[in-house]
């Protein structure tokens, strides 16, 4: 399936995995949050050539132990529900190594029930990076 024609999709079930420390980190985004029309074209093309700053509207991070910010970079993974025209729903594994999270001038964070809620942050995605996206089956 066509990625590159899906009318909408998700992360269904996201993780950040600590490059340093191998610790993982489930997230979640909201459905309609802007970061996924931000990055799709880099996910339809494979790859990131420049380095990209994606805006988050609005990430919630599990951290029992309160140290994902003693984090540097991670491996983003996630499985991707992606809706096309017909109503159909095929699911994606998607794969971008070396993300980063970071503050911008107008970030806001709280730490919640043991998860940090982060609002307009970005996600930094480095030069040359490839973004795997495989159908599920």
């Amino acid at each position: 399936m066509n990625f590159s024609l899906c009318k909408e999709y998700r992360f269904a079930k996201g993780t950040l995995t600590s490059s340093k420390t191998g610790k993982v980190y489930d997230i979640r985004l909201d459905k309609d949050d802007r970061f996924y029309s931000y990055i799709k074209p880099y996910i339809v093309a494979g790859k990131v050539v420049g380095l990209k700053k994606f805006m988050i509207d609005k990430i919630e991070i599990s951290d029992n132990d309160n140290t994902f910010f003693d984090e540097d970079y991670c491996s983003l993974n996630s499985i991707v529900l992606a809706k096309y025209d017909n109503d159909e729903v095929f699911s994606f594994e998607l794969s971008i190594k070396n993300v980063r999270i970071h503050n911008t001038n107008v970030s806001r964070q709280a730490y919640e029930n043991k998860s940090w809620v982060l609002v307009l942050y970005e996600m930094e995605v480095p030069y040359q990076t490839d973004i795997e996206l495989e159908l599920r089956t």
